[in-house]
Formats: structure tokens, C-alpha cells, sequence
């Protein structure tokens, strides 16, 4: 399974960016908790903004920003498992 998050800015660019242990790591370290289907959209937001790896602060990017969907893709066994689901295992 992979957690990719499809980003669009609003001058029309678009750009699809897989979400890396190290953006999940830092998502959980800036607030406090796990990664579930309860993000708010500050938090969605805020992981597409790490995982795209861009320059300007968040504040900037997100003047520019108009909106950001998630997109599971799963290998192998077909199984789909929710990357933003409670309980899930990692790894």
C-alpha cells in the first residue's frame, strides 16, 4: 500500500506525491498524533505541503494551494487498506 496525495495549486499545476515514513514521522511529531481517518484539513494540508518537499513555508504554500486529495494504491494482494484508518499496521 501506498498513500500518494494529488496536489493543485491554483494556478492550475498539478502534481501527485507519494507520502514517505519521513513526512508521516514529522506529521505525528508537529501534532501529537497518528495519521486516521480523522485529519482535519490543516492536517491534510499540512502533509501534502512536507511530503511535496517545497521551499516556502507553510503559510505561503498555502496562499497558493486549492486543494489536496488522497489516493490509495495497494501491490500485490489487491487488499485495500486505508493509509488514514485507525489501527492499521505499518510497515
Amino acid at each position: 500500500m501506498k498513500l500518494h496525495l494529488n496536489i493543485t495549486m491554483v494556478n492550475g499545476e498539478t502534481e501527485s506525491v507519494p507520502v514517505r515514513p519521513s513526512a508521516q514521522v514529522a506529521y505525528e511529531r508537529h501534532f501529537k498524533t497518528t495519521l486516521s481517518n480523522d485529519i482535519g484539513m490543516e492536517q491534510l494540508y499540512w502533509l501534502a505541503w512536507k511530503a511535496s518537499g517545497v521551499v516556502p513555508k507553510f503559510e505561503t504554500w498555502l496562499d497558493d494551494l486549492e486543494g489536496v486529495e488522497a489516493e490509495v494504491a495497494t501491490e500485490g494482494d489487491g487488499d485495500d487498506i486505508d493509509p488514514l484508518a485507525q489501527n492499521q499496521p505499518s510497515g
